[in-house]
């Protein structure tokens, strides 16, 4: 199949590291016994949290409401490899369910453009991860890249080229139709082979 030069990705834990950052911001405002409790070591935010998930839910948005939510560091090797791939003429769409609020999408865009400056050429913001399927049906066949298995797969309904970014709560899943890769890195020497 032919795939747009065209690449679909997530944001948080794909190409913005979320965790340390939140994991900073809690230990600051709700208790300090995060900081040495790896988000890593446990499979989702709730689990991490010791929350359900309406009042995890809530702690996240709060953080991204936060001015450290505009203060993300890149994951892994993205500022090299998804410039590079930029360079080579693909466009980057991003679509993330981290909240459609008007002040998280500021901080975001803020945090993108420090580190990826004229890169994306929009952002879709969604506030239910299940959202990002009525996204992705709008786009022809092109790369779709994400962290999360569940959506990962709504990429392969779609006929997108799919990656699933390794992280510790996902290293274990494989996928149908789904490369998993453990950097940018990975996902630039397989589209240019």
């Amino acid at each position: 199949m032919q795939y747009k030069k065209r690449i679909l990705t997530d944001i948080d834990h794909v190409v913005l590291h979320h965790a340390t950052s939140f994991q900073k911001w809690l230990s600051k405002n709700y208790c300090s016994s995060f900081e040495n409790k790896s988000w890593a070591d446990y499979p989702n935010f709730e689990e991490w949290l010791g929350l359900n998930t309406e009042k995890a839910n809530e702690i996240i948005y709060d953080f991204n409401t936060s001015e450290y939510f505009s203060d993300l560091f890149p994951e892994k090797d993205s500022l090299i490899f998804v410039n590079q791939l930029h360079a080579l003429g693909y466009e980057f769409i991003g679509i993330t369910a981290c909240g459609d609020n008007e002040l998280i999408q500021k901080y975001r865009e803020v945090n993108l453009n420090h580190w990826f400056p004229n890169i994306f050429r929009k952002v879709f913001y969604v506030n239910d991860p299940r959202e990002k399927l009525q996204i992705l049906e709008n786009f022809e066949p092109s790369y779709w890249v994400e962290d999360s298995a569940s959506n990962a797969l709504l990429g392969v309904q779609c006929n997108h080229k799919t990656y699933l970014m390794e992280q510790p709560y996902n290293s274990h899943i494989i996928l149908d139709n789904v490369k998993n890769v453990k950097s940018w890195k990975n996902i630039y020497e397989d589209i240019i082979s």
